[in-house]
C-alpha cells in the first residue's frame, strides 16, 4: 500500500513542553547539546602534558567560541603557571638581551628597585670618591707619577743640553708638536738656518752632518721616553680606576646584596653579578653630570634599565588572549625602531614588544584557523614554538633597519595552551596533510549542528532563548511565538527528532522578530511576528528564486505541472547559495533508441556532471540490466538530460527520477506531470534518502501554487526522508485540505505505480519487449552506433 502523508503526521506538536515555565538560571549548564565537545574541551584545558592543545571544529553559529570563553573563564582561575617576563641588557653580548622570569608582580618591583638603585649610585658613588682617604691615595699616586715623569724629562733635558740641543714646541695652525732644536751660540736654530751657515762657510759640512745624526738619535730617545711616560700614565689611570673600584666596591656590593636578597629568583643573581661588574667598570658615568651615549646613539644609562615584557602585577586569573590578527609580529612580538636626528634607524632592548603567544604564557591563546593559515609564516612559527616551548622575537629587516648589530633577544620560555577554532572539516584536512598536527593538537572538540529533541533539551533550548531575550531587553514571546521559534530550529536541523544548535542564527531571528513586533507597537512577539521575520529574511535573498519562477511563469523554462508525458518527469533540485537555500523543480527527460552505448549521461558528455551524479547513472544502468536485460544483451542507446540546465549537476538524488524517465521511454507509458520526484536508488531499485527534502517539497509547491493548484499535485520521495520534512504552515494547510500530496515510498516500483497508474510488472514487461526488439535489430543489422 502506498499511503500519502497526512496533516497530523506532518504537523509538529509539543504537548510535553511547558511554554509558561519560569525562566531558570542556566549558567550552570554545559553548552546546550554539545556534551561531547564540552568534555573534550575540559580534558584539553586540564591536561598539562605537552601536545595537548585543542582544535575546536564545527559549523559556524554552534557556540564554539561561546563554549571556549565559558570554559576558559573557569579554568583560568588557576594562576600557578603565570610569571612576569622581563628583558635586561646583556653586558657581554649587547645584541642579545637577556630574559628573566619573576613571580607575578615581582617584575615591576625589580624594575623600580634597580631604577632606585641607579639613582642612589649617582649620589653615593661620588660621595664615596669624595672622602679624604680616597683623595689622599689618589693624590699620592698622581704625585708619584708626576715626580717620576718630571725626573725622567729633567734628565733627558740635561742630556740634550750637554749635547747642544733643546726641546721646543712647534705650532702649526691648530696643532702643535714636540721637537728637538740644535743650539748655536746660545740660541736654538733650525736646520734650514744651519744649512745657510754651511753654504756661507761659517760651518763645515762635517759639523752639520754630526748635528743631524745626533738629532735623529735624540729624537728616537725622546719618542721612547714619551712612550714610556704614556704607558706609565695609562698604568696610573688603571691604578686610579682600581683605586676607585676598591673604594666603592663595598658600598656597591652592599646595595646590590640587598637587591639579591629581595629578588632571589632564577636569573636575577646571575644578572646582578654582571650588573655589579658593569657598574664598577663604568664609574665615570656616575662621577660627572655629562651625558653619555653608547655606540648606537642610545643613552648609556639605558643599559641598567629593566624592560617589562609581561606584567602580572594585578592579574587575578591566568591570561586568556583571543588573537584576531595572528601575524608573525602580533604572535611573537616585534622590535621597534626610531629615527635619530640624522635620519638613521635606532633601537634598543627597551623597544622590544612581546606578542600574544608570549603574553598568554601560563594561560590560553585562542586563534581562528582561517586567520592563522592566511598569515605567511604564522602557522610554521606557532608549530615551532609549541614544539620547543620557546618563542623567539625576530627583527624584520627593512630599509629603516637600525645601523649596527640586529637585536635578537634570548628565546622566551612559554607555557601556553593554544586553542584553534576552525570550520567543520578543517581539522581533518590539516591532520591528514600536516604530520605535526597529531603531535601538537591531540584534542579535537567537535561541535554538532544538531541535538536530540528530548523534553529536557527542548526546555533548555527555550530557556536559553528566553535568557537572551531578557539580557537584550527584547519583547517577551507568546506561547505560539515560542512554538514558531522551536519549529524553525527543527527546520534548521532538518530532522523532526533534532533541534538546531546554531544559536547564533536563532538569535538573529529573535532580534528581527522583536523588530517587527515593535514596529506594530505590540507588547508580545507572537507567531505572526516570527513568520514575518522569516519571510523578510527570505525576501532579502530570494532574487534568484523569483527570477527562476518568472521564467517558469512566462514559459522560458519549460515545465508542466499537469497532464502526462512519455519519457519526461519533474525532478527536484536544491540551489544552495551558502547564505540561502531553496528548491525548485527541473525537467528530466529520456530518449531511447537501438545502439550499444547503454545509458548516455548527456550532462557528463557536456562536462557538467559531478562524480557522484556519474555514479548514480552507472547504478541506474546496473538496475536496468538486472531487471530487464537478463535474457539477452543490452542493445540500447538511452540519452538522459537535465533540460535547460547549464550549470554543474552533482549528487545522486535524481537517480530515481532518471529511472522513471527511462522506464517511461522504454515502455512508452506516459508519466503524470503533476507529481515531482526525488530520491536516490541502489542497484535493486530501492529508494535511498536524500538531502534538502523540505526545500524540494516547498519549491515544487510554490511553482504549483503560482501555476495553479489542481488538487492532484504532490511529491514522491524516499520514506526515510519523512523525518526530514518540516513544512511551512501554508503547505500543511494545503495537505490538510487535500490540495497537495506527499508520497513516501520504498522502491521504484511504488513510484512508477503512482506516476503511471499501472502495475510495476506491466511496465517491466513493456520495457522488456522494447529492449528485446532492439536486440533483435542489433543481431539483424548490427549496431548502427
Amino acid at each position: 500500500m502506498i499511503t500519502e502523508l497526512s496533516y497530523d503526521e506532518l504537523n509538529l506538536e509539543f504537548e510535553q513542553i511547558d511554554f509558561h515555565a519560569s525562566l531558570e538560571d542556566i549558567s550552570d549548564h554545559v553548552i546546550i547539546g554539545q556534551k561531547r565537545a564540552w568534555e573534550a574541551l575540559k580534558m584539553g584545558t586540564e591536561m598539562r602534558s605537552k601536545g595537548y592543545n585543542i582544535f575546536v571544529s564545527g559549523p559556524y553559529g554552534t557556540g564554539r567560541t561561546t563554549a571556549v570563553r565559558k570554559l576558559l573563564s573557569e579554568v583560568s582561575k588557576d594562576t600557578s603557571l603565570i610569571r612576569d617576563i622581563v628583558l635586561v641588557y646583556n653586558f657581554d653580548k649587547p645584541e642579545t638581551p637577556r630574559v628573566i622570569y619573576t613571580p607575578p608582580g615581582k617584575g615591576i618591583q625589580f624594575k623600580k628597585k634597580l631604577h632606585s638603585l641607579i639613582e642612589d649610585f649617582k649620589k653615593g658613588i661620588p660621595r664615596c670618591l669624595n672622602n679624604d682617604s680616597f683623595k689622599t691615595k689618589r693624590d699620592h699616586t698622581i704625585s708619584l707619577q708626576e715626580q717620576e715623569e718630571n725626573h725622567q724629562l729633567h734628565n733627558f733635558e740635561i742630556t740634550l743640553k750637554q749635547a747642544g740641543f733643546k726641546i721646543v714646541q712647534i705650532t702649526e695652525e691648530d696643532s702643535s708638536a714636540t721637537d728637538i732644536a740644535p743650539i748655536y751660540k746660545g740660541k736654538t736654530i733650525s736646520f734650514e738656518e744651519l744649512q745657510q751657515l754651511v753654504n756661507t762657510g761659517k760651518m763645515t759640512q762635517e759639523a752639520w752632518n754630526q748635528i743631524r745624526e745626533q738629532y735623529y738619535r735624540y729624537m728616537d730617545q725622546m719618542k721612547t721616553l714619551f712612550t714610556t711616560l704614556r704607558q706609565s700614565r695609562e698604568q696610573m689611570e688603571k691604578d686610579l680606576h682600581k683605586l676607585q673600584i676598591d673604594t666603592v666596591r663595598h658600598y656597591v656590593n652592599q646595595k646590590i646584596k640587598e637587591v639579591e636578597e629581595a629578588f632571589a629568583f632564577d636569573g636575577a643573581k646571575q644578572y646582578l653579578t654582571s650588573f655589579t661588574d658593569d657598574i664598577l667598570n663604568h664609574l665615570y658615568m656616575f662621577t660627572t653630570e655629562e651625558t653619555f651615549e653608547d655606540d648606537y646613539g642610545n643613552p648609556s644609562f639605558i643599559r641598567y634599565g629593566v624592560h617589562i615584557l609581561v606584567n602580572h602585577k594585578d592579574s587575578k586569573t591566568a591570561p586568556v588572549i583571543f588573537e584576531n590578527h595572528p601575524t608573525v609580529a602580533n604572535l611573537f612580538g616585534s622590535i621597534e625602531t626610531r629615527m635619530d636626528g640624522k635620519g638613521e634607524g635606532r633601537t634598543n632592548f627597551m623597544m622590544i614588544r612581546g606578542g600574544s603567544l608570549i603574553q598568554a604564557s601560563g594561560g590560553y591563546l585562542v586563534i581562528r584557523a582561517e586567520d592563522i593559515f592566511e598569515e605567511e609564516g604564522s602557522w610554521m612559527g606557532l608549530k615551532r614554538a609549541l614544539q620547543t616551548s620557546f618563542a623567539e622575537i625576530q627583527m624584520t629587516t627593512t630599509p629603516f633597519t637600525p645601523i649596527g648589530p640586529l637585536l635578537k633577544p634570548e628565546p622566551i620560555a612559554i607555557k601556553v595552551k593554544v586553542i584553534i577554532i576552525g570550520s567543520e572539516h578543517f581539522y581533518d584536512l590539516i591532520y591528514n596533510t600536516d604530520l605535526d598536527v597529531k603531535k601538537l593538537f591531540k584534542v579535537s572538540a567537535e561541535f554538532d549542528s544538531t541535538m536530540t529533541r528530548t523534553v529536557e533539551n527542548t526546555q533548555l533550548f527555550l530557556r536559553f532563548l528566553e535568557s537572551n531575550i531578557e539580557q537584550k531587553k527584547l519583547l517577551p514571546f507568546s506561547p505560539n511565538g515560542i512554538k514558531a521559534l522551536l519549529i524553525q530550529s527543527i527546520r534548521m536541523a532538518e530532522d523532526r527528532s533534532k533541534l538546531s544548535t546554531r544559536f547564533s542564527m536563532m538569535n538573529d531571528i529573535i532580534n528581527e522578530t522583536d523588530y517587527w513586533a515593535k514596529k506594530e507597537n505590540k507588547t508580545l512577539c507572537d507567531q505572526e511576528d516570527v513568520y514575518k521575520a522569516l519571510l523578510n529574511k527570505r525576501q532579502q535573498f530570494s532574487l534568484m528564486e523569483e527570477k527562476f519562477d518568472n521564467q517558469i511563469m512566462d514559459g522560458t523554462i519549460l515545465l508542466d505541472t499537469s497532464g502526462t508525458c512519455i519519457g519526461q518527469v519533474n525532478g527536484l533540485a536544491v540551489f544552495d547559495r551558502g547564505y540561502y537555500t531553496f528548491g525548485r523543480p527541473m525537467r528530466i527527460s529520456a530518449e531511447v533508441a537501438p545502439g550499444k552505448s547503454g545509458i548516455v549521461n548527456i550532462e557528463r558528455e557536456a562536462g557538467l556532471s559531478g562524480e557522484i551524479h556519474d555514479k548514480g547513472v552507472l547504478i541506474l544502468e546496473s538496475y536496468l540490466r538486472s531487471y530487464v536485460a537478463q535474457e539477452y544483451p543490452l542493445s540500447l542507446w538511452a540519452g538522459l538530460s537535465f533540460d535547460q540546465s547549464y550549470n554543474m549537476v552533482d549528487g545522486d538524488s535524481a537517480s530515481s527520477t532518471e529511472a522513471y524517465a527511462l522506464m517511461s521511454a522504454l515502455s512508452q507509458i506516459p508519466l503524470r506531470q503533476e507529481l515531482a520526484v526525488t530520491g536516490s536508488i541502489n542497484q535493486r531499485g530501492q529508494l535511498q534518502p536524500i538531502g534538502g527534502a523540505t526545500e524540494k517539497i516547498e519549491g515544487f509547491y510554490d511553482v504549483c501554487y503560482q501555476l495553479g493548484l489542481t488538487g492532484t499535485q504532490g511529491v514522491i520521495l524516499p520514506y526515510q526522508n519523512v523525518k526530514n520534512i518540516i513544512l511551512r504552515q501554508d503547505i500543511l494547510e494545503a495537505i490538510k485540505e487535500k490540495r497537495f500530496h506527499i508520497y513516501p515510498i520504498r522502491h521504484i516500483s511504488e513510484g512508477l505505480r503512482l506516476l503511471t497508474g499501472l502495475d510495476y510488472q506491466d511496465i517491466l514487461d513493456k520495457a522488456h519487449l522494447r529492449l528485446k526488439h532492439y536486440w533483435e535489430l542489433s543481431t539483424k543489422y548490427g549496431h548502427p552506433y
